[in-house]
């Protein structure tokens, strides 16, 4: 029978894939991986599910938040990356029920001090976009007019 070293000597590979049962791992004094699994938060009746960082896809460490009946339910979902930022913008639900709570879940899921604030996009925050454009637009022909109608339909 050949040994491990002189196996690996003949037989070149890149990986070695091994695996334990809880009871080993535990002894190992290792933790269970529960990333990229969905699971219960601090908060009673809301989930969470931590998603590894991906380097080569350029994706950071972040947690999505979602009651326990919308963890199939995208649009019912918020999530955040590990420096705070919103992770899935296009499906990010700003308009959650319980926004403060899911904050409270994320910051705990991702290590972050309670005093972190995480990114939202806000009405105002749309606003502002809007008038940095028209600044644009403004500094780039200063004598020509310029018509700009906005409607605001800020529901709390």
């Amino acid at each position: 029978m050949l040994s491990v070293k002189d196996f690996l000597e003949e037989h070149p590979i890149n990986y070695i894939v091994i695996e334990l049962s809880d009871i080993v791992f535990k002894k190992c004094g290792l933790d269970i991986l529960e990333e990229g699994i969905w699971g219960s938060s601090n908060k009673k009746g809301w989930s969470q599910r931590v998603d590894p960082a991906q380097p080569q896809m350029n994706i950071q460490r972040h947690v999505h938040v979602a009651k326990d009946k919308h963890i199939n339910t995208k649009s019912q979902q918020v999530a955040w990356n590990q420096d705070r930022t919103r992770h899935d913008r296009k499906s990010f639900n700003a308009n959650l029920s319980g926004i403060e709570t899911a904050k409270q879940i994320a910051r705990d899921a991702l290590g972050l001090d309670q005093t972190s604030i995480l990114e939202q996009m806000t009405k105002a925050k749309q606003l502002m976009l809007i008038t940095e454009s028209v600044d644009d637009v403004i500094s780039s022909s200063p004598f020509d007019p310029i018509y700009l109608s906005l409607t605001l339909d800020y529901k709390k």
